[in-house]
């Protein structure tokens, strides 16, 4: 099952249980990420709880329709505001790899070749419920 097919599942399955599910907008003929909107999503203070984890946002590191990566900073931003990270790293080669910065950024998971792990599992791998 492919990355997209898997995210997409996810979705589905989220919205099923009552969950809002949110997506950044491109600009067009650019296709570069509107990052007003994105910031104004992920920072939006009427669905935060004090304390509580707001939800789980996915987080590509390059976009699988123009190949550009993105900012790190997204997670970051994501994690200030208690939302569940979950990187999508199953684009990147054996190489990409060794350079992601995870001393920097800390996702809360990690999907890479289709499968999930967790921060603390020790290993990336199998599947994880959230």
């Amino acid at each position: 099952m492919s990355r997209h097919r898997i995210q997409q599942d996810g979705r589905k399955g989220a919205k099923e249980k009552g969950a809002k599910v949110y997506s950044a907008w491109f600009k067009w003929p650019t296709l570069k990420l509107c990052s007003t909107d994105l910031r104004k999503q992920i920072s939006n203070k009427k669905r935060r709880k004090k304390d509580s984890a707001v939800g789980l946002f996915v987080f590509p590191v390059q976009s699988r329709v123009t190949g550009a990566k993105y900012s790190y900073q997204w997670m970051a931003l994501a994690q200030q505001n208690n939302w569940h990270v979950l990187l999508d790293a199953g684009s990147l080669g054996p190489k990409d790899m060794d350079s992601l910065g995870l001393s920097l950024f800390r996702p809360d998971f990690i999907m890479a070749g289709g499968a999930t792990g967790q921060k603390d599992g020790g290993a990336v791998g199998g599947t994880v419920e959230i």
